[in-house]
C-alpha cells in the first residue's frame, strides 16, 4: 500500500506550533509540566503516515489549544494577529477594539476562543470538501448510466449516418467541457490566483469526471433542442437532408462544442423557454 503524500501545509503548522511550544514551555514550566506529556505525544505523533489526512488536523487542533493556555503575553499578541487576518478572510466577527483594551488574562481568552472559531470553519469547510466529493462521484455514476440510456434511446432516432453524428456530438460537448476546464486553470495559473480550494473543489477525478459528464448531456439536449427546430436559421444545422452536408456537420459539431463549453447555453434555453410557455390557464 503507497504511504499517503506528505501534507507540506500540515507539517508547517506543525514546525510553527513547535517552535511556540519550546518558548511557551519555558515561561510558563509549572503549566507546562501539566499538558507536556500530552503535547510531547501529539508532536512525536505527526511524523505518523495516518497523521497526514483529517486525523492529522484533529491532532493539531488539539495540540494548537493545548499550547495556547502557555503562550506568552507577545505570543498571544502576535497570534491573536494571525488569526485575526484568518477570521476576517472568512467572515467572522471579531472585537479586535476589546482584544486591545483586555488584561493578559481575557486576551487569553479572547485568543483561545478565536482559535476555536477558526479551527471550527476549517473543520466545518473540510467536511464540506468531503461531502461535495462524495455528492459528485454519486451524480457522476448516476449520470453515465443516463446518458448511456439517452444516447442508447436516440440510435433509432438517427440510425446509420446519423448515430455516427451522435457519437460526434457527445464527443464534442465532452471537448467542450475539456477545453473550459483547460482555459479556466491556464487563466489561473497566469493570474497566480488557483488556490487549494480551487484544486479540490475543480479539478480533481470525480469534480472534472462531473463537469465533462455535464458538457456530454447538454450537447445532446441541444442536439435535440436543434432537430426539433426549436431554435433556427442560418447558424444552426439543416435537418431536413440529414445533416450530410459539411457545412452542416461542421455548424452541429461547433454547437456540440458550445453546448459543452458553456455551463448556460442549455439552462438559460430551458428557462428562457419555460417563461415562454407560461403557466396553464385555468378554464
Amino acid at each position: 500500500m503507497t504511504a499517503p503524500a506528505l501534507n507540506e501545509t500540515l507539517i508547517q503548522e506543525w514546525t510553527a506550533l513547535e517552535m511556540q511550544w519550546r518558548v511557551a514551555r519555558g515561561a510558563s514550566p509549572q503549566l507546562a509540566d501539566e499538558i507536556g506529556a500530552e503535547v510531547d505525544a501529539l508532536l512525536a505523533a505527526r511524523a505518523d503516515p495516518q497523521m497526514q489526512g483529517a486525523a492529522g488536523w484533529r491532532a493539531l487542533n488539539r495540540a494548537q489549544q493545548l499550547v495556547g493556555l502557555c503562550l506568552t503575553d507577545g505570543q498571544i499578541e502576535s497570534g491573536f494577529r494571525a488569526l485575526l487576518a484568518c477570521a476576517k478572510s472568512r467572515g467572522l466577527e471579531v472585537h479586535e477594539a476589546e482584544f486591545a483594551e483586555a488584561t493578559p488574562a481575557e486576551r487569553r481568552t479572547a485568543y483561545l476562543a478565536l482559535l476555536h472559531d477558526v479551527q471550527a470553519g476549517y473543520v466545518a469547510k473540510r467536511f464540506s470538501r468531503r461531502l461535495s466529493g462524495r455528492i459528485a462521484k454519486r451524480l457522476a455514476w448516476i449520470g453515465n448510466g443516463l446518458a448511456l440510456a439517452m444516447g442508447t434511446a436516440l440510435v433509432p432516432l438517427v440510425w446509420g449516418q446519423g448515430a455516427y453524428s451522435l457519437i460526434l456530438v457527445a464527443s464534442f460537448g465532452v471537448l467542450g467541457a475539456y477545453f473550459s476546464r483547460v482555459m479556466r486553470f491556464q487563466s489561473a495559473v497566469q493570474a497566480r490566483s488557483i488556490s487549494f480550494d480551487d484544486y479540490l473543489e475543480t479539478y480533481i477525478k470525480h469534480p472534472l469526471n462531473l463537469r465533462l459528464l455535464y458538457g456530454m448531456i447538454g450537447a445532446l439536449v441541444f442536439y435535440l433542442v436543434m432537430r426539433g427546430g426549436m431554435v433556427s436559421g442560418s447558424l444552426f444545422p439543416d435537418f431536413a437532408g440529414g445533416v450530410g452536408a459539411a457545412d452542416d456537420q461542421a455548424r452541429l459539431l461547433v454547437w456540440s462544442f458550445i453546448a459543452g463549453f458553456s455551463e448556460r447555453l442549455v439552462p438559460d434555453f430551458l428557462a428562457q423557454s419555460e417563461g415562454q410557455t407560461g403557466a396553464p390557464q385555468a378554464p
